[in-house]
Formats: C-alpha cells, structure tokens, sequence
C-alpha cells in the first residue's frame, strides 16, 4: 500500500491504523501526487490510499472536476463532451475514475460525495 496526504499527522495515524494488521503493507509514503506517482514507480503498490485534496497533484486529475462540474449542473455525456471538446466515451472514462475515487455508483451519489468533500463549489 502507498500512503498519500499532504498531512504528515494523517500519515502516520494511517501507517499505525495498518500496522497493526498483517493483511497490509504499507509500502511507501508521500506527501503530494507528483511524489506518490514516483514512489509508485518504485514499489508496485497494490493499493494506493490517496488524499482527494492536497496542493499541487491531488487524487482528482483537473479534467475529471471539469466533467463532474458540469454533470453537476445537469450536462449529459453528450454536452459535457461537447463542452469540452473530447468525445462521450472519454466522458464516460472520466465519470468511471471519479466514482471510484469517491467510492460510488454512479452520476448522482458522485455529485453529493463531491459537495460533501468540497470538490465542487457551494
């Protein structure tokens, strides 16, 4: 497992959450997602556990908050596609990162997991 969170507390109260179980290793640390995606290059992790918001690189590539801004102001797959000038299957491939990220199904529970996690304004 990789660690990730800009919060060196958080860190380590995560690492101490894990090392007590032996089903998990954590493998590496870092503080940002450029650092997390050179770690991860180095130890393979199985399980990444990363921050959605931190300074700089986060855990929510700049286009996937483009796609849900606009899913959550009602746009279909074809309008933000439109919108954004990328086709409706990119669309798709996006809004499928995002739900795993926020730990959902589909469009709706991705847009109130965004509000609750202040990704999207209001």
């Amino acid at each position: 497992m990789l660690i990730v969170d800009d919060h060196p507390v958080v860190r380590d109260g995560l690492r101490g959450m894990f090392a007590g179980d032996q089903r998990f290793a954590v493998e590496g640390e870092a503080g940002d997602g450029n650092e997390a995606l050179a770690v991860a290059r180095s130890v393979h992790p199985d399980v990444v556990l990363m921050d959605l918001r931190m300074p700089g690189m986060d855990g929510v590539s700049q286009r996937e908050l483009e796609v849900l801004t606009l899913i959550s102001q009602g746009s279909t797959n074809r309008e933000t596609a439109a919108k954004l000038f990328i086709s409706e299957a990119t669309v798709k491939t996006h809004l499928l990162h995002v739900y795993a990220k926020l730990g959902v199904r589909d469009r709706a529970a991705a847009v109130a997991a965004a509000f609750e996690r202040g990704l999207l304004g209001g």
